[in-house]
């Protein structure tokens, strides 16, 4: 592990021992695709259980809960859903994912208290931590050229979440790993074998190093500057003896 992991892990350590000692539940920030590999790598060393925030599926960035007693929680966490719609449709500029992060990071927020930001069809559903909420939703006016309103959504999680899949459809040698992140890269084997050595790629949330790790029906694959990639069915052998795949990118 490099120093950074090592510190994270002793974080880690650190909430569960507050946690355990406090008799009362206490929650990670969000975490990102790294640093939730790294807790399941984990878990087991924990004196408390950990539950993983389920409110809204297939999350990017997932928030921990440490309890001590599985009697004492209620199952909520502390993230409030806060719903950014522009002021006016009518002179409206388009607004990507990016543009909605960055000018929260010019709000002065650190990265680490702000989960998932959806689209939805009134504009960008944000995940946040409840501390610093009331922030955006006071300070947040303005999102490139766009006037924008933030609102506090108090029933966020019962809210629809369309998640966008596109389907993909390809061929591969094998379904070892680096067949398929070339694949879904569209890259080269060499290509895809330097992203899964660089720690680019997770496997159900897992990092993997292991270009020959096997890959199967059902197994959602993030690769990072990729995107995410959940593989739906593996068919017959082609002509030219190849394994079709179909798989959905998920948007």
């Amino acid at each position: 592990m490099t120093d950074d992991e090592k510190f994270f892990v002793k974080r880690l350590e650190e909430i569960d021992r507050r946690a355990f000692q406090n008799y009362y539940p206490t929650y990670t920030d969000f975490l990102n695709a790294n640093e939730y590999s790294l807790f399941l790598e984990h878990q087991r060393e924990f004196q408390c259980e950990t539950v993983v925030y389920s409110g809204i599926e297939l999350l990017e960035r997932q928030m921990i809960a440490f309890i001590p007693d599985a009697l004492i929680f209620d199952g909520k966490f502390p993230i409030t859903g806060l719903l950014l719609t522009a002021k006016s449709k009518k002179f409206a500029g388009e607004m990507s994912h990016r543009d909605v992060l960055g000018t929260l990071m010019g709000l002065s927020i650190e990265r680490k208290l702000i989960g998932d930001i959806m689209a939805v069809p009134e504009g960008y559903l944000i995940l946040a931590k409840d501390s610093i909420a009331p922030l955006i939703a006071e300070e947040l006016h303005r999102v490139r050229h766009t006037e924008v309103c933030v609102s506090m959504l108090p029933d966020f999680e019962n809210r629809s979440i369309e998640r966008t899949f596109i389907p993909r459809f390809g061929t591969v040698a094998s379904m070892r790993l680096d067949c398929i992140v070339a694949e879904m890269a569209n890259c080269s084997r060499s290509q895809a074998l330097t992203m899964i050595q660089s720690g680019l790629v997770f496997i159900n949330a897992r990092q993997s190093f292991h270009n020959a790790s096997p890959v199967k029906a059902g197994d959602v694959l993030s690769i990072r500057k990729v995107g995410k990639f959940r593989i739906t069915e593996i068919g017959d052998l082609s002509r030219k003896g190849k394994i079709k795949l179909s798989y959905e990118n998920y948007k």
